[in-house]
């Protein structure tokens, strides 16, 4: 545009806005019900006036959807007359189209304009709305303010059921932050109060989210129990979009156990609900996780490609949460590669969206696999000091599976290193917690580390029988990839040393 097409324009813009000022009040107010009037007309008429919030019911769709917010300015400057009806219906319209075209920004402001419509149990609502979009956007800070002050009104209010919503989503806010450690108690109390007012749909959201606590702290038994628990009462219900989210978790917990069969085959399960529901957040969810099953089992090309598309709805979205998980996930695929820099630049990528929308859980996840990098890169103070950083925020959390992860990553450092003393400990304490928590693919992966390290200490039978526990646990688990990887590293540790190859048994 050259600077004449420019000129005019803001000449143009400041005619507009002269002509509105001149206008009386009354005249404006006029002019803005007339506005709204022939909108309304354009779109074959009113649009009428929506459920309750705290009814449950779905709004329907209206052709007036899409101009909801604008007909809402209308009314907002029309006057008194319309506020208490049109002004209500279209604000509650606007956020409601925006949070189904996933126009993040726009639902956190629209929800909260609308809660300044309402009072009680209604405000509290559109207030609990608000704070989920904040979170989306990674605004923690304003997601627990705003999710406090709706816990406050339904309790004042007396509304049972929607304080124990209200009370899951505060759990939930905090769960991957410095609040992570009150996330159970706060979930239990929630399940509590959804039982007493019957709510299931929402109990049975309550025990998935138990269940991925509990998966997380290293309860395998307990998480699948719960998760059964919450899969049945969606499946009774015919809630379709809550059994994909739940077949999701699932499948993240079979993976993190090393069933990378059963984990796919309930993300396909999962990926056809979230399609048939119609939600793609929840189906780019899906969709990062899945692609750790295909790099997992070789299929890298796969893996990549899945990451791409998730990424793409999670940036049109602004689910930045998401997005740093998947670009963390994503390093890894480069790493196999050998694009090393790429790999780095999507882990500091993901610890800078981590550290913005307080995700502390996933910091460490990337902080550990930026201190394997740099590792594999003979970096090793470097990674030494993002490992310890790592495993402080997993013991913080009480996440002991990822504990003995981060513990594991020590070990192979500091036999990297040469401290073999303080790396024979350190193989040991890992070992111990990964088969304490069922993580076979970690556990058989840090065996296949320790035959290396005591193949170096000269320790030749050990190292037989620890490379036989986890080649064994590869096979099973038909991770044949990952097996070769270590093989080669085995035979350069057995040659180094003169030693005859130890792969046979």
């Amino acid at each position: 545009m050259n600077s004449a097409e420019t000129a005019y324009l803001f000449r143009h813009a400041l005619l507009r806005d002269a002509a509105y000022q001149l206008q009386l009040p009354g005249d404006r107010s006029r002019l803005h019900g007339l506005s709204l009037e022939i909108m309304e007309t354009i779109c074959g008429g009113a649009a009428p006036e929506p459920p309750t919030l705290v009814s449950g019911e779905a709004v329907p769709r209206h052709a007036t959807d899409p101009f909801a917010e604008e007909l809402a300015g209308h009314a907002r400057q029309a006057g008194e007359t319309a506020r208490s009806g049109a002004l209500k219906t279209y604000a509650r319209r606007a956020a409601e189209f925006a949070d189904k075209s996933f126009q993040v920004g726009k639902m956190q402001s629209l929800w909260l304009d609308l809660a300044e419509l309402l009072e009680g149990s209604e405000k509290a609502e559109a207030l609990r709305q608000s704070s989920l979009a904040a979170q989306t956007a990674g605004n923690e800070p304003l997601a627990l303010s705003l999710c406090e002050q709706a816990l406050a009104l339904h309790r004042e209010a007396g509304n049972r059921r929607f304080e124990g919503v209200t009370l899951l989503g505060l759990a939930h806010i905090g769960r991957d932050g410095d609040r992570g450690d009150q996330f159970g108690d706060s979930c239990e109390r929630a399940l509590a109060l959804l039982r007493d007012s019957g709510d299931r749909r929402f109990e049975a959201i309550a025990l998935g989210q138990l269940a991925a606590w509990h998966g997380a702290k290293g309860r395998i038994g307990e998480s699948e129990s719960l998760l059964e628990r919450s899969l049945a009462i969606h499946r009774e219900l015919g809630n379709h979009f809550n059994e994909g989210v739940m077949l999701g978790t699932l499948g993240s917990l079979l993976f993190s156990t090393g069933r990378f069969g059963e984990a796919e085959r309930a993300f396909e399960s999962a990926l056809v609900r979230c399609r048939e529901a119609g939600d793609v957040r929840a189906e780019s969810v899906v969709l990062g996780n899945f692609a750790g099953v295909f790099l997992q089992t070789g299929r890298e090309k796969q893996a990549e490609l899945t990451m791409e598309r998730a990424l793409a709805i999670h940036r049109s979205c602004g689910n930045l949460r998401s997005e740093g998980i998947v670009l963390g996930n994503r390093s890894r695929v480069h790493r196999l590669a050998g694009r090393w820099d790429q790999a780095e630049s999507d882990l500091e990528q993901a610890l800078r969206l981590h550290r913005e929308v307080g995700n502390r859980r996933s910091e460490a996840y990337a902080l550990l696999n930026l201190a394997s990098l740099c590792g594999e890169r003979d970096q090793l103070e470097r990674a030494l000091q993002l490992c310890a950083e790592a495993l402080s925020i997993f013991r913080e959390r009480g996440e002991l599976p990822m504990v003995g992860g981060a513990v594991g990553v020590q070990a192979v450092l500091c036999h990297q290193r040469g401290d073999l003393e303080e790396a024979g400990r350190l193989f040991l304490q890992a070992l111990g917690i990964l088969k304490q928590v069922r993580d076979a693919h970690s556990e058989a992966a840090l065996q296949c580390d320790y035959a290396v390290y005591l193949l170096d200490c000269g320790r030749v039978e050990e190292a037989r029988k620890a490379w036989a526990e986890g080649s064994s646990l590869f096979r099973k688990l038909g991770d044949m990839r990952e097996l070769e990887r270590k093989t080669l590293c085995v035979r350069e540790a057995c040659g180094k040393n003169g030693i005859p190859s130890i792969e046979s048994v």
